[in-house]
């Protein structure tokens, strides 16, 4: 880590985000670190005149890179918040995707089923739990935390509803709190805490979700104003959920009540007054010396995206509703840190891509949906057909195709290769995908770097990556799902994303267009 910033230190200085002689005698004693998850910065470009709070402030005071992009083909929740907190690309990092196969197994980012990571519960710990083991290299984080001195303390946290959010932030050495959905609570494991934090406890005693009852969705605006004049607002034909969640009452019951919950803006409301309870935990204890990094994914705008896309009420009004709640958070962190001793950085993990089927309404014809399901029972048949072998794919996982390593193992060179060339054969034929690749042609592929097919480059670890990866279309998805929206192509509007620096009295309102990568962020902190 210290080889990459000092590698990138001329970037800073000269074309890269804020330029280091700012900081020469203001160098703020808190960072906060905002990552909203799903926010694409095309809802910068739709959503802005409506912005009156939070958003605005950020967008007018602060430095604003409006061309900041992911370096992968296939953006996911993991690999977007371990990519802005190592400074590194995925195939360095490792994490590929939220989930992978590797030796023939499942691995699930941040899992970790270890004693030394149980996940800790009001009696103890339980007997499943989660740590960074599955990052390849150390982040910011570990080097803020690293670089504490006797009189000079650094403390780090990273707050999420999501674990693989939390730990894709705050790394090994951080301290890592998310939302449990078996505790139905804020917890952390013990490889970030010897216990549950006194502070943590009562937070989650104080702020019950099962005691909530219902959420009053209100609108930010009048229903009938112009924030809400869009095409296709109200569409809910191709939505995975077809009643609407925006201005109606939700009742928060049944087994998955903390979901529920989840999809609403009070969730980003508590997630919020979370982090303000564990600033005003550190805060108490530091001295004018110490500092502090706060990482805060939101995660709730991406659980209704999928859902709704991107085009719908609910992420609109939602998005309206951050606004509001961003600039009550920020408020109260400079009333409590000082506004000039405070930068706050608001970025976000991945975009999100339209709904196909609403794209073909207005004229799209090559935007198409594509079930992985079938698909995946598709090649099979064909390899069955013809070699008698029977489900030689084993797991779809975001664009990418296992083999059954068992079968795999016992085959000719020869033979795989027939294989391979029948299944991409297959894959060629759908018009949602552009192309595909071995692991082993991927592997000695060399692309020009302003290329789509790179950022597949950038994204591929020969352990951990799949057997057969494709690129689809412009606009068209490949997923199980028959409804709803996702984030898994190289396009602008999965890739590109918001990227501002605020801090009061130093930062000036400017913004850059020169294009930049989400990799230089942590190299820039």
């Amino acid at each position: 880590m210290k080889k990459r910033i000092v590698g990138f230190s001329f970037l800073i200085s000269s074309i890269l985000l804020v330029p280091c002689w700012i900081y020469a005698n203001k160098s703020p004693h808190f960072v906060c670190v905002i990552v909203i998850d799903q926010f694409a910065y095309h809802h910068i470009k739709r959503l802005s005149p409506y912005f009156t709070d939070g958003f605005r402030t950020l967008l007018k005071e602060g430095v604003s890179f409006e061309n900041a992009f992911h370096p992968h083909g296939v953006p996911t929740t993991a690999t977007g918040h371990s990519t802005i907190s190592t400074g590194a690309l995925a195939k360095d990092h490792g994490i590929i995707l939220n989930n992978w196969i590797e030796d023939g197994q499942n691995v699930v980012f941040s899992k970790d089923n270890s004693p030394e990571s149980a996940v800790l519960t009001k009696k103890g710990s339980g007997k499943y739990g989660y740590s960074a083991k599955q990052l390849m290299v150390d982040n910011l984080s570990d080097q803020v935390v690293l670089g504490s001195r006797p009189y000079a303390k650094n403390y780090v946290y990273s707050i999420s509803y999501k674990p693989r959010a939390a730990i894709g932030m705050g790394g090994k050495l951080g301290k890592c709190i998310w939302f449990d959905k078996n505790l139905k609570s804020f917890t952390s494991s013990k490889a970030y805490f010897k216990t549950m934090p006194s502070w943590l406890a009562r937070f989650n005693k104080t702020h019950d979700i099962k005691k909530v009852g219902e959420v009053d969705w209100r609108l930010r605006f009048p229903i009938t104003s112009t924030p809400y004049q869009f095409y296709n607002v109200a569409d809910y034909e191709f939505t995975k959920q077809a009643d609407h969640m925006a201005g109606e009452i939700i009742k928060i019951e049944g087994d998955q009540y903390d979901k529920i919950y989840q999809k609403t803006p009070e969730s980003n409301g508590l997630l919020l007054s979370l982090a303000k309870t564990c600033l005003d935990f550190n805060f108490k204890k530091m001295n004018d010396e110490d500092k502090l990094l706060l990482w805060v994914s939101l995660s709730s705008l991406d659980r209704i995206g999928h859902i709704y896309g991107p085009y719908s009420l609910e992420v609109i009004d939602m998005i309206y509703h951050l606004d509001s709640q961003l600039e009550v958070f920020m408020h109260y962190v400079q009333d409590i840190v000082g506004a000039e001793n405070v930068l706050f950085v608001l970025t976000a993990d991945h975009g999100v891509a339209p709904i196909p089927e609403i794209l073909q309404r207005k004229g799209f014809a090559s935007a198409k949906r594509l079930n992985s399901t079938a698909l995946t029972e598709e090649m099979n048949k064909i390899i069955e057909d013809e070699f008698g072998i029977k489900k030689i794919v084993q797991t779809f996982k975001a664009n990418q195709f296992y083999l059954d390593n068992s079968i795999k193992k016992d085959l000719s060179k020869e033979k795989l290769n027939q294989i391979f060339a029948l299944l991409k054969n297959h894959l060629l034929k759908q018009p949602a995908i552009k192309t595909c690749w071995t692991n082993q042609e991927m592997e000695k592929a060399k692309f020009p770097k302003n290329y789509f097919e790179q950022l597949y480059k950038n994204q591929f670890n020969s352990k951990r990556s799949g057997d057969l990866i494709f690129m689809p279309q412009p606009y068209c998805e490949i997923i199980k799902h028959q409804k709803g929206t996702t984030h898994r192509s190289p396009y602008d509007y999965d890739t590109h994303v918001p990227l501002i620096f605020y801090q009061e009295g130093v930062t000036t309102g400017k913004k850059n267009k020169k294009k930049v990568y989400m990799t230089q962020v942590a190299s820039t902190l």
